[in-house]
């Protein structure tokens, strides 16, 4: 079996239980994502020390009961955070997500049993080595997610867990097992329990995945469910999704880079026509967002894109520096991304045409634009508010009326982005 290297502040951690009779085991991603030959981003640990005994263990560094009613105690060792979970076993889930009741009386194993997925499941101490009661050891071989036990009653007492299956399956570029598929697909109306910002996470996360295109197709019952309701004329509409319009909409997403910005609103571009209130495609993705709570950098960021997504860029230098100026140079790049993905969706009879070799030509002439650095924004003039205010202009609004004039003359071709055409173009105009 491998052994995991482990950071010298984490070993400190599973020493200092150790020195006072407790087991101390490394459980769920960290663990995972080793055998995945991953870096671990976090370190969790369970123990049997109570988490009363877990802060009197560690009483000489910074302790935090982050999770004290669930038995977790966070420990600090040299800045570094380190959870530790004392072994539960859980009773009742009548909100579909936090267990009713917490008992501290169990062991490794009970502990193992609660976990949502198999490859989540492996445990590891640097004295027993892996611990593996429930073949995740099989199902990351086979590149499987399979639930431990049975399958109802995991998804049962955190519906979340639905998601997180698809979303691993699509990141990890994993199998769901037919138990847990089936399972998966009975239960998929419980995700409306869930909250929006926890459904908002893993399908964030899910987007990013090589293999989303087939788990969008195979599950569209659950993104029924994890989209919300959106309103028009008082009444209520929930999402009924037509497959030929979601196998549309899977192309495009899988299109995509994985960038999740460039990936949302390919999801949400034609989002419209997931529902039956014939709310245009702009308000019906930032409904959807808002549903979702969305931060209001992503959501401006993606709505972006689909509004200029539908848009034709001619392949000339004078509309591309005004399209750049208009939604900034990342949304640009991303914008081109997006119609690319559209358009080859679009191949296949489903949706707008926009000939490929056309924006490929658009993103040869942007990139001379880049090389050239060739100006599109107030900021790369040669000029700026200062020099206008040394040339005797007042301070005030004139001023970015100015530039903004400048820039257009510029970006049209009428006007040389130096310093001296500049001011000859402001002296003879606005003196």
């Amino acid at each position: 079996m491998p052994s995991i290297k482990i950071p010298e502040n984490l070993l400190t951690v599973i020493q200092k239980l150790a020195e006072k009779g407790f087991s101390a085991y490394l459980v769920g991603g960290c663990v995972r994502d080793f055998l995945l030959g991953k870096a671990p981003h976090d370190w969790d640990i369970c123990t049997d020390a109570l988490p009363e005994e877990v802060i009197s263990c560690f009483r000489d560094y910074s302790v935090v009961p982050t999770g004290i009613a669930h038995g977790t105690v966070c420990v600090v060792i040299n800045g570094e955070q380190y959870e530790i979970t004392t072994f539960r076993r859980e009773e009742g889930y009548t909100d579909s997500r936090r267990p009713d009741r917490v008992y501290f009386d169990a062991n490794l194993i009970k502990d193992l049993s609660r976990r949502d997925f198999t490859i989540n499941a492996i445990a590891y101490s640097p004295k027993e080595g892996i611990v593996d009661y429930f073949g995740g050891l099989s199902d990351l071989k086979a590149k499987t997610i399979d639930c431990v036990g049975n399958p109802d009653e995991r998804f049962g007492e955190d519906a979340l867990r639905i998601l997180r299956a698809i979303r691993f399956a699509s990141v990890l570029g994993f199998e769901i097992g037919k138990d847990t598929k089936e399972s998966i697909l009975k239960n998929a109306y419980a995700l409306h329990k869930i909250s929006a910002e926890r459904k908002r996470e893993e399908l964030f996360a899910f987007i990013s995945g090589e293999n989303c295109k087939k788990l969008m197709l195979e599950y569209r019952i659950v993104f029924e469910s994890v989209f919300p309701e959106i309103l028009k004329d008082d009444y209520s509409f929930k999402p009924t999704i037509p497959p030929d319009v979601w196998e549309y909409t899977s192309a495009v997403v899988s299109n995509c880079p994985t960038d999740k910005i460039t990936r949302l609103a390919g999801l949400l571009n034609n989002a419209n026509s997931f529902y039956t209130a014939g709310i245009d495609k702009i308000n019906t993705a930032r409904e959807i967002m808002n549903g979702l709570k969305f931060d209001n950098k992503t959501k401006a960021r993606v709505l972006t894109l689909i509004a200029y997504g539908d848009t034709s860029a001619k392949a000339e230098i004078p509309c591309i520096l005004k399209l750049l100026n208009e939604i900034g140079k990342d949304s640009f790049i991303k914008l081109l991304e997006l119609k690319k993905a559209i358009a080859e969706a679009s191949l296949y009879g489903k949706a707008f045409k926009e000939s490929v070799n056309h924006i490929e030509k658009v993103k040869a002439i942007a990139n001379d634009i880049f090389s050239r650095n060739l100006c599109y924004s107030i900021k790369q003039l040669a000029i700026n508010g200062k020099t206008l205010i040394d040339e005797g202009f007042p301070e005030g609004e004139q001023i970015g009326k100015i530039l903004n004039d400048c820039l257009n003359q510029i970006i049209s071709g009428n006007l040389d982005n130096t310093k001296n055409d500049i001011l000859l173009y402001v002296r003879i105009k606005y003196k």
